[in-house]
């Protein structure tokens, strides 16, 4: 029984005075023990994402340099100086016809149809191209009701949007005869008949800068799905979009009614055009041959009654 108690009281005093001790421990040596144990403490293991929870959408590059992926422009083209011609007045933008591919370029349809506006229409400001742009009947747009809606087929008022292809067709052109202007003599002309190419706006007359326009001409006559009209009294070729080829001189000049037929003229019609020339000539003179006659006979008659 008293071994048993003795062994109670040692166990009491192994528990009560490391305890005590510690508490009228210097400061020294409790900061010590404090440092000792941080120092020696393992640090604890962060869980470690996988691959596939990771976010996606930055990529690594070579430097180590994380970035935002951007979208890719499109490959265009070089662009192609397009000069409007009104008279003495020149227009002239720099335009990218098409893409890389060969298609067209939808973005430069825009400027394109304003260079080839009718004559005597002023160049729209891009406040009416945004204006006419947000009037466009669009699904789930929401219009307002005193607003008017605006034509599709037009970018700007008195401005129609010309066949996408005829980018294509300028661009042939522009490679064919690189660095040199494309000038646009006429467009879309909306006096025009309804079934003119140029009332559609599908149609422009042009020419090359330094080019004469029967080189021109030979070389459009290659393109698929054109029409090429030559005019050898007037200063442009005419060139449209349609299904198939097609291929037309018209020997009048500017104001003149269409007259089409070979070019040169063949002989027999260059004889033909003499002849009438001459007969027209005889007539005239017979007619002021037989005035004269006539007046002299008249002034006789009157000295004569005096």
């Amino acid at each position: 029984m008293l071994r048993k108690t003795f062994m109670v009281a040692v166990a009491v005093l192994a528990v009560v005075l490391p305890s005590t001790a510690f508490a009228h421990a210097p400061r020294a040596s409790i900061a010590a023990a404090s440092h000792r144990a941080t120092r020696t403490a393992r640090p604890i293991a962060q869980p470690q994402r996988s691959r596939a929870a990771r976010p996606a959408t930055r990529h690594r590059t070579n430097s180590n340099v994380t970035h935002a992926r951007r979208p890719s422009r499109p490959c265009l083209s070089p662009s192609v100086e397009v000069v409007r011609v009104e008279g003495a007045k020149r227009e002239s933008r720099h335009i990218a016809l098409t893409r890389c591919n060969g298609t067209p370029n939808a973005a430069a349809l825009t400027e394109l149809s304003i260079l080839a506006r009718p004559h005597g229409v002023d160049r729209p400001t891009t406040a009416a191209l945004r204006d006419h742009e947000r009037r466009i009947p669009v699904a789930g747009r929401r219009m307002r009701r005193n607003v008017r809606p605006a034509d599709p087929t037009f970018v700007a008022e008195d401005v129609k949007r010309l066949d996408s292809g005829l980018l294509v067709r300028l661009q042939n052109v522009a490679a064919r005869f690189p660095n040199r202007a494309i000038e646009i003599v006429s467009g879309y002309r909306a006096s025009e008949r309804a079934s003119s190419r140029h009332h559609m706006a599908r149609a422009v007359d042009i020419r090359v800068r330094g080019i004469s326009r029967e080189r021109l001409r030979d070389f459009a006559r290659s393109l698929d799905e054109t029409g090429v009209g030559y005019y050898p009294n007037s200063v442009f070729v005419h060139v449209d979009v349609r299904e198939r080829r097609a291929y037309w001189v018209d020997r009048s000049g500017p104001g003149e009614e269409a007259d089409y037929g070979q070019w040169p003229r063949p002989d027999t019609e260059l004889t033909a055009i003499r002849d009438n020339l001459l007969q027209r000539a005889e007539d005239a003179i017979q007619r002021f041959a037989e005035s004269g006659v006539t007046d002299a006979t008249d002034r006789h008659a009157t000295s004569a009654a005096d």
